[in-house]
């Protein structure tokens, strides 16, 4: 099972880094291996994938600002959490008439769901185009403009 993929690696072709997925941390000196293939895998078909054969592993562990703002703690989802959100962030986005190719800017701050919109965002054949609010208004404007962007999806915090 690939953990990361890349096209038109050094080695001459597509490549995938793997390891043994029953491991949930890599053990020291442990090897990887690098291997190619033509197999074309984004992002959301590994996740979606490890989902089906571990859907109680865990995906995902963010580390959130805690309510007193005081601190942090840590919000985590399984494989099974995870492609639940990323199958009803596409179908949302699909039923709301977005698709392939277009553009979509997120402003939100780290979360689990930021991470599962992006997945379905990709799932879908889109992009996702991150814009920095701490630089400024004039800036943040300019970078809306600049992205030619099919939609915002962010907070009520941020915009």
């Amino acid at each position: 099972m690939p953990y990361l993929g890349w096209p038109n690696h050094p080695t001459g072709g597509d490549c995938a880094l793997s390891g043994d997925p029953s491991e949930s941390t890599p053990q020291r000196g442990a090897e990887a291996t690098i291997s190619t293939t033509t197999e074309s895998v984004n992002l959301t078909a590994l996740v979606l994938r490890q989902a089906q054969a571990a859907p109680d592993r865990t995906a995902l562990v963010v580390p959130t600002l805690s309510a007193d703002g005081a601190g942090y703690t840590e919000a985590a989802l399984t494989f099974g959490e995870l492609s639940t959100r990323v199958s009803q962030g596409m179908a949302g986005l699909a039923q709301q008439g977005f698709g392939r190719g277009d553009r979509v800017i997120l402003m939100a701050p780290l979360s689990t769901d930021l991470f599962a919109l992006l997945l379905a965002l990709l799932g879908s054949g889109m992009s996702a185009v991150f814009i920095d609010t701490g630089m400024g208004k004039d800036k943040v404007l300019n970078a809306i403009r600049d992205a030619r962007a099919q939609a915002i999806i962010s907070v009520s915090d941020l915009l």
